[in-house]
Formats: structure tokens, sequence, C-alpha cells
């Protein structure tokens, strides 16, 4: 592992003048992290890791295991980049014609199909356990933006076990409240969100462009040689481990033939373009004037994105902070009404 690290650093470090700043040592530490947790992807070429994990910086993800974006997956000798479910999402999101919304549904909420060209009705219980209630069915949701219709897609969790029983390689090899796949595993209802979302795309009903299509076609769940991957327990990095993986650059390692990274303005636009979104989505949860100068601070340190996207990120966040200032001050003047002030 420590040579392994240290080869897909010195690549990175030699191929900066050709990759530009689509990943840097975070994205190469935090999937080293892993492949710690999957040994199967130790068996796979260090140029293929590297491949991999260039491609999920051109679209802005993290290959963590635990973010839902890309998960590094061991096929055939080669490491593959298959897409998570926000991974999934955020291909919809790119294609530039849909959106989705996907959300598990809990023992204890309110949900109401109301047919297949409308959304749910879909009430989340206030219960403090509601997360840790059994799922009863997922769903997703397609807003189509030419035509201004969505399309609704649900699974009982009856047809979510069928398919885990029937597809789920790792499930077979390891049935047991360990494995993503159990229904009392907290990363189930992901599980379940992730299955219905693949299904949707794979049919075609969420629009994705053509150069996208195989991250979405190899499912790791049905592929028996591709050992490992979203049915493996991952770790979160740590800030040691990363410590300790710098460190170790100078390691002596042998030498990988690296591809060439895409490299032209129009590759540099979409990364900038996939990070701003995730950004501005970030801003509606975002409660304190701290948090959104806190989210300016971070995306102005980020070299993926353009000086457009970063001025567009801040212009949107100060605008967030003139709403949250402007209730403060209407709930202060309501006060002085109230006590006649």
């Amino acid at each position: 592992m420590v040579q392994l690290r240290a080869s897909l650093l010195k690549a990175l470090e030699t191929q900066q003048s050709r990759i530009g700043g689509i990943i840097d040592k975070r994205h190469v530490l935090i999937a080293c992290e892993q492949i710690e947790a999957n040994h199967a992807l130790l068996n796979c070429s260090p140029a293929s890791i590297f491949r991999a994990i260039l491609r999920a910086g051109f679209y802005g993800w993290v290959c963590d295991g635990l973010m839902g974006q890309g998960y590094l997956v061991p096929f055939k000798g080669e490491a593959t980049l298959i897409a998570g479910y926000k991974g999934l999402r955020d291909l919809v999101r790119r294609s530039g014609q849909a959106d989705t919304l996907m959300e598990a549904v809990h023992e204890g909420d309110t949900f109401e199909l109301r047919g297949t060209f409308a959304e749910p009705l879909h009430i989340k219980s206030e219960a403090a356990d509601r997360r840790g209630r059994p799922v009863t069915g997922a769903y997703v949701v397609v807003f189509y933006h030419a035509s201004k219709t969505v399309k609704t897609f649900y699974w009982t969790v009856g047809q979510i076990m069928h398919h885990r029983d029937q597809f789920s390689i790792g499930w077979k090899k390891r049935p047991g409240p360990d494995n993503l796949w159990h229904e009392k595993n907290p990363s189930f209802p992901v599980m379940c969100m992730k299955t219905v979302l693949r299904d949707v795309v794979a049919r075609g009903e969420a629009p994705v462009s053509l150069d996208d299509r195989n991250i979405i076609l190899r499912d790791p769940d049905r592929d028996p040689e591709a050992t490992g991957s979203i049915d493996v327990a991952v770790v979160q990095p740590t800030q040691a481990a990363i410590e300790a993986a710098i460190q170790e650059v100078d390691v002596p390692a042998e030498s990988e033939t690296v591809p060439e990274g895409p490299r032209t303005a129009e590759d540099r636009t979409m990364q900038s373009d996939a990070m701003e979104r995730e950004y501005r989505d970030l801003l509606p949860g975002l409660k304190t004037e701290t948090e959104i100068r806190g989210l300016i601070s971070d995306a102005e340190k980020h070299a993926e994105l353009t000086a457009d996207a970063k001025g567009r990120i801040k212009g949107e966040a100060e605008k967030r902070i003139g709403e949250l200032n402007g209730n403060r001050g209407e709930r202060s003047n309501k006060q002085k009404n109230m006590t006649g002030g």
C-alpha cells in the first residue's frame, strides 16, 4: 500500500503540467483510504487507479466511498470508476435536460402515490428515530426541463430486496448486518435509492450523455468479476493517515505510464460548472452567516473553479446572507410592534 500510494503521488507530481489541477493530493490520498479498505484494488495496476481517480476529478467527484459520488471497483485487473447515487444525479443534471429528486420512505411517514406523471405526497415522520425505522420503499422523481413535466418511479422494499437477492454478488458472498444491503444497516436507505435511480437512468428514463453511459451501465452488483465496490465497508479518511501518506511521497516507486488528462477549455469549464452546482446546492441548508462565509472561503481556495464561478458563488452567498439578515430585521420589528416599542 505504501508503494502504491507513493507511486500515485509521484504520478500526480510528474503529470501536473498536463492535468492542470483537475486532481490534487487530497483526491489521491482519500482514494487510497478506499483502496486500503478494499484490498482487491491492490491487484489493479497503478496506472488504471490513477486514470480512475483522474476521471472522478474530471466530474468533480471524490472517491472516498462515503459521499456517494464515485467508487473505485476492481474489474479484470483494472480499477474502474463507478458512479454512486450522488454521482448518478450529477450525470443527469449535466445533461441539461432533467433533474431528479429521490427519497427513501420509512415506517411512520405519510406517503401516497398520485400517478406516474405526478409527484407523490411524502410527509416525513418527525420522530427522532425516523432514520432507524424500517424502509418501506424508495422513489425517484424526474423533472424534465423542456416539457416541464415530471415522472415518478417507485419501488417497494420487497422489489428492492428481490433485486438485491437476484443480482448483488456482494450480498450473496457476504450477507449479514455488516453488509450495506442488509435492511438493518444504516446505509440500506441509500442502497434503496441508488437501486431505483440506477434502473431509471439505465432504462433511459433520466437522460445522460452518450459519453457518460458506460460509467452507469457497469454495475458491480451484477458483475461477478467486479469484486468489492459499494458492498465493501469503507473507512473515513483521518487527518493522521493523510499526513502520514504525504510524508511517504519520497518512498521509491516504480515509474508508471499515465495517460494524458483532458485539458480542453470545455473540459475545465465542465469541471468548474459541476463544482459550482455543488456549492450552490449547499447554500439553502446554511442557516448562519458564519457558515455561509465559510463556504465562500472554501470556494475561493479551489483551483478547479474559474474566477467567474467563484464570483457567482460569492454573489449567491452574499444574497443568502442578505436574506438571513432581512429575516432577522423583520422579526425584530415585529417584536417591537408587539411590545409597543
